[in-house]
């Protein structure tokens, strides 16, 4: 059960359609109890897939993709720190986007609060904490956006979305995964997950930037610690999250206290949803 407080942290959304929202309140924007019928991130690149020619990309041009990724990353920072909450399964289908080209992260089924934050309700009884902590071992997910260490059995994190988040920046710009499974092979795929190399395209048709930051945030080191076990902390974002991506020169010139409210400079070649969409 998540806590109650999260309703009101995005109670903005689903209440006020004021445009003129400041970046304060931009923080609760930027989730959304609601999926319904609205266009996603995955029919977007749907688009972009079908106007494709021969050869050509099958993702989006990188600049949509980062301006996408970095509302995607303000959502994941505003969980994780306001509410302490672990979305557990970031992926396309699950992030709303307009033709504004606006993202609301949705789709809440899988998460899980990683601590009880001080504004918790007090009458929460012993029965529904054991049953969170049962739930924060829960092993599910989409495969191929799991993180290596919730496929060993590790508790949520935050580390696990920023994980899926670089799962799908590459998906963004390549149309695919890099991990999937060519048969659709769960089991296929979660080893995959956990030992192959990235699946970079020859040529890999975007930046030296782009790949590297999407690198860096899908490293696998394991634990000094052994039995299994992850280092997440060497991982881009494993530990620092949000500060992490700021730093990363892919982000460079991102205004993170406006970018999702004000409209991108240029959104020339861009892939845009359609009238209906």
């Amino acid at each position: 059960m998540l806590p109650t407080f999260v309703d009101a942290f995005v109670a903005r959304d689903d209440d006020d359609d004021d445009d003129d929202a400041s970046p304060s309140s931009f923080v609760a924007c930027v989730v959304s109890r609601r999926h319904g019928d609205g266009a996603t991130l995955a029919s977007l690149l749907d688009v972009a897939r079908a106007a494709a020619g021969t050869g050509a990309p099958l993702g989006l041009p990188e600049l949509q993709a980062r301006h996408l990724a970095s509302q995607l990353a303000l959502a994941l920072d505003a969980l994780h720190r306001v509410a302490a909450i672990v979305h557990g399964d970031v992926k396309p289908e699950n992030a709303l986007v307009d033709r504004a080209h606006r993202i609301q992260l949705c789709d809440f089924d899988l998460a899980t609060s990683t601590s009880r934050p001080a504004v918790a309700d007090a009458e929460d009884d012993l029965a529904e904490e054991n049953d969170e902590d049962e739930y924060l071992y829960a092993f599910c997910g989409t495969a191929e956006y799991l993180a290596p260490e919730t496929i060993a059995g590790a508790p949520r994190s935050a580390a696990r979305d920023w994980w899926a988040l670089a799962i799908t920046m590459y998906e963004l710009v390549h149309g695919k995964t890099p991990f999937a499974s060519s048969r659709g092979n769960d089991e296929v795929t979660m080893r995959r997950v956990r030992t192959a190399r990235i699946d970079w395209p020859d040529p890999p048709g975007v930046s030296d930037a782009c790949r590297g930051v999407i690198s860096a945030m899908l490293r696998r080191q394991p634990s000094t610690s052994g039995g299994g076990e992850w280092d997440v902390s060497a991982r881009l974002c494993g530990e620092r999250g949000l500060e992490d991506l700021k730093r990363a020169s892919f982000f460079r010139g991102v205004d993170w206290d406006r970018v999702g409210l004000d409209p991108p400079a240029s959104t020339k070649g861009w892939v845009v949803l359609p009238q209906d969409g």
